[in-house]
């Protein structure tokens, strides 16, 4: 999943200055983290306010092409990669690479894409004793079995 930007110039700003952006998910247990993040967004940016449009995910595609089409799309958006190219090609959302990047975001505090299986277990074993393996592979040749232990 990504996020995208609409292309769309429709972005309500009034006359004191104030916008108003939509953000499209489809994900309801994502719902309060969201707004958790949108809270602490607002109170960064007064001016700004920024409503959830939460849509089913097996209509929200549906929902989005049409949206799109009538050039009512969120300003902010989930995107999935099966999608993104209809909506990157026909101009419906913009880069983001111009925007500043937020520094306060630390990648190296998170666990990289290049961890193994090994390294989830070795963090296991270093977290205490007592702890199972879930699951173990067995290699043989012409033959690879898998064991899960309940």
């Amino acid at each position: 999943m990504s996020v995208a930007a609409c292309s769309s110039d429709k972005t309500s700003v009034g006359g004191d200055g104030k916008a108003s952006l939509t953000y499209g998910v489809w994900d309801v247990n994502q719902v309060p983290a969201r707004k958790k993040i949108i809270s602490a967004f607002e109170a960064k940016n007064p001016n700004i306010k920024v409503s959830v449009q939460l849509t089913p995910y097996n209509q929200y595609f549906t929902k989005l092409q049409a949206a799109a089409t009538g050039g009512q799309a969120p300003d902010v958006f989930w995107m999935n990669g099966p999608n993104f190219q209809l909506y990157a090609s026909n101009g419906v959302i913009k880069p983001l690479t111009d925007l500043k990047p937020d520094t306060s975001v630390h990648p190296g505090a998170y666990p990289t894409a290049s961890w193994t299986w090994s390294d989830f277990d070795k963090a296991r074993l270093r977290a205490g004793r007592g702890a199972v393996t879930p699951a173990r592979h067995t290699h043989r040749p012409r033959r690879h079995t898998t064991h899960y232990h309940a």
